[in-house]
């Protein structure tokens, strides 16, 4: 209760007490009624805490006056049985042209142990305290006989309130039974004790949660037991840095009006943190609404606990409708959230949205994936997938592909991705009213891999004629493809020398609109009796700057003047009794001039021994005559 008055009170003051603040602190026995049996003048602005001592069931005042208005505050406390007791009377006045704050105490209790403050009214500056003890042989301390618990993390700061009643008490702190607490350094933990706070904690760690009993002593360490000794009950958490973004799992994303819908939000953590989880609803009027309810669960999983709240929409309407938001605090007030958005819908509906439509992946990645999100309303029948040739995949047994889908996202993941993968790739998906596909294009970026002639080294070309020799090259970004020629008059021996093919030998192809896993094509015309020679086809772009892996390749240009470089000539037409000259004609870059005629008949083959038979030679072929 405050009361202003103008109560004029004996007080001894030093003589600048105009210029200051002052408290007086007068001490009484018994009733309200009583004549205070002392007085005492507390300097306000003195560094030395002033004390009151004062038995249970005393009456004691204490008066601040102060050139500004000043008001008092007092310890609060309550009872077992939830009454807070002990309240003081203060009256607030003017006297002698200094505001006085008067603080009346009446049957003081034990816990009206503490500081008594005086203070600036509407501010926290602090004009003047005095700390009272209220002795009670049956309570030595000001803890209201009450188990107290509390929860701090690694790194805080814990009072323990084991405060004594009389100043010629101490305190003795026990941890779990068994260990005593003494004021000092405990592992990295600094303890102190003060009696007007108790123990403080410094520092904390895990090691410091317990039990702890305070146990006051006397000076020569005898004192009939307490009826209860205080308990705290100190739980430390280990102090975190951030905590993970929460899992969300949803019935639906697209609900038909009047579906039961639920989604459940999770998150895995440590069993030494603990997480609040809550849903944050679109609208909050929908806190209200009797038809969404929210179920909590705590599981231990693999050495953690899986946290996680479901939140049940029943009968869901259009209101409903919009983004749900589920948060997760810890212990160390690290937050962080995930979302999802509920559409709901009278009308049948089909969206596929892809994560990307165009990819662009580096060398070296060792898996990517192709993801479409789903949003269906009936639900999805069947997904399947085309590969860039618009060929079904087929997972099963497939070393290049896997899928991973469920209603609401299907996932395409291509192992050991090459530039041959490139490709549009195209997701079809039916939910028994629409079919739509999406198409998402993937580039793969890396060294060009060049293929000349299909792949064959070499091959026999007749001089005679015109030939062309082709490239094909895979590689993204698009290289530039140029080639260079080497002579070989000794085949298998080539000059060490590369010419540049001239650019009249190249032949033009459009490659501008080429789909993306197909390759650039580039084309030489050899003219003819072109001399033999190695041919390669080069391909660069950005990454062949550093590296000549796979970006050349070659094939020998073999002039010869015999089909496939051995072949036999001889007349179209032979008619009965012509005479005919046939002819065998050998590379020289393959074979020898020892060579034989035989003569098979009848499946039997037999050397011609008696027949007319000459060697001729060119300068590309070796012949034998019959």
């Amino acid at each position: 209760m405050v009361l202003h008055s103008n109560l004029r009170l004996c007080m001894l003051l030093f003589p600048w007490i105009l210029l200051s603040s002052g408290l007086l602190v007068a001490g009484q026995e018994g009733s309200s009624t009583a004549t205070p049996t002392q007085e005492l003048v507390v300097d306000a602005l003195s560094t030395k805490d002033e004390e009151l001592v004062v038995d249970k069931g005393s009456n004691f005042t204490l008066t601040c006056r102060s050139i500004y208005p000043v008001n008092w505050t007092y310890p609060h406390y309550v009872t077992i049985d939830n009454e807070e007791r002990s309240i003081p009377e203060i009256y607030l006045g003017v006297e002698d042209g200094l505001y006085i704050a008067k603080l009346a105490m009446y049957h003081a209790y034990f816990m009206d142990t503490g500081y008594f403050t005086c203070h600036q009214q509407n501010a926290d500056f602090l004009v003047a305290q005095v700390y009272v003890y209220v002795r009670d042989e049956d309570n030595f301390l000001a803890m209201n006989n009450t188990m107290i618990f509390n929860t701090k993390q690694q790194g805080d700061t814990v009072e323990i309130p084991c405060r004594p009643t009389d100043p010629s008490l101490t305190v003795e702190l026990f941890k779990d039974s068994e260990r005593i607490i003494k004021p000092g350094l405990h592992g990295g933990t600094k303890v102190s004790f003060d009696r007007r706070a108790g123990y403080t904690f410094a520092n904390l760690s895990d090691k410091d949660s317990g039990t702890y009993v305070c146990t006051p002593m006397s000076a020569n360490r005898t004192l009939s037991p307490q009826k209860e000794v205080g308990t705290y009950i100190l739980f430390v958490y280990r102090k975190t840095s951030s905590i993970e973004k929460p899992h969300i799992t949803v019935s639906h994303k697209i609900a038909a009006v009047n579906a039961n819908v639920s989604l459940t939000c999770s998150i895995h953590h440590n069993l030494d943190v603990t997480v609040v989880l809550d849903w944050v609803l679109p609208d909050p009027r929908l806190n209200k609404s009797n038809h969404i309810h929210s179920e909590r669960l705590i599981n231990k999983v693999d050495g953690q606990y899986n946290t996680q709240v479901t939140l049940n929409i029943y009968n869901v309407n259009e209101e409903d409708e919009g983004e749900y938001i589920c948060q997760v605090v810890d212990q160390s007030n690290n937050k962080n959230s995930n979302k999802t958005t509920l559409r709901v819908t009278a009308h049948s509906v089909l969206d596929l949205i892809p994560a990307k439509t165009e990819y662009s992946v580096h060398p070296g990645v060792a898996n990517e994936e192709l993801v479409v999100n789903i949003e269906s309303s009936p639900e999805v029948k069947y997904k399947q997938w085309y590969d860039y040739e618009d060929r079904l995949i087929i997972t099963q047994g497939s070393s290049k592909y896997t899928v991973t889908d469920n209603q609401f996202m299907s996932k395409l993941t291509i192992k050991r991705p090459n530039t041959r993968d490139s490709g549009t790739y195209r997701l079809e998906v039916n939910n028994g009213v629409y079919t739509k596909s999406v198409l998402i294009s993937a580039t793969f970026n890396g060294i060009p891999e060049v293929i000349v002639n299909n792949g064959e080294t070499e091959k026999f070309y007749l001089t005679d004629n015109e030939h062309i020799i082709d490239c094909e090259v895979f590689g993204h970004p698009r290289p530039n493809i140029t080639w260079i020629s080497v002579p070989c008059p000794n085949y298998p021996l080539c000059l060490d020398r590369q010419e540049p093919v001239p650019l009249a030998m190249y032949v033009v192809h459009k490659n501008e609109e080429l789909p993306l896993h197909k390759p650039l094509k580039s084309s030489i015309r050899v003219p003819k009796h072109y001399e033999t020679a190695k041919f390669f086809c080069v391909a660069n772009n950005l990454y062949t700057q550093d590296s000549t892996e796979n970006r050349q390749n070659y094939t020998y240009f073999l002039a010869t003047e015999v089909e496939e470089g051995f072949n036999i000539v001889h007349p179209e037409l032979v008619v009965q009794t012509d005479n005919v000259t046939l002819s065998c004609g050998a590379s020289k870059y393959k074979y020898t001039s020892d060579f034989r005629w035989f003569l098979e008949k009848d499946g039997q083959q037999s050397e011609l021994l008696d027949a007319k038979e000459w060697n001729d030679e060119s300068t590309l072929s070796y012949w034998r005559h019959l």
